[in-house]
């Protein structure tokens, strides 16, 4: 999972992606008068989707973002401690 990368990258992308198009259009929606109920049913359904998406793929790459970093604390766990430098003493001291 981590060499390759986790999803949660994307996740969190698209995230960002949707949420933005879902206020833009909740605030067309609320500012701009639509005369026909059809293309208000329409915004409200853009709207809701893309807040949805957004939301959900928020929290899955919450939940992924924390599982990584889990993950790696536990790689660094089982590794060695650094060995230090050893120097060898001079003859006679």
């Amino acid at each position: 999972m981590l060499a390759r990368g986790s999803t949660a990258e994307l996740q969190f992308n698209l995230a960002i992606f949707f949420l933005p198009i879902a206020l833009s259009f909740l605030v067309t929606l609320v500012t701009t008068p639509i005369p026909s109920i059809y293309q208000f049913i329409v915004f409200a359904i853009i709207v809701v989707g893309t807040f949805i998406a957004g939301l959900v793929l928020l929290l899955q790459w919450w939940h992924s973002r924390r599982s990584s970093k889990n993950l790696l604390n536990e790689i660094k766990a089982r590794m060695p401690p650094e060995a230090g430098i050893q120097e060898s003493l001079p003859d006679g001291t």
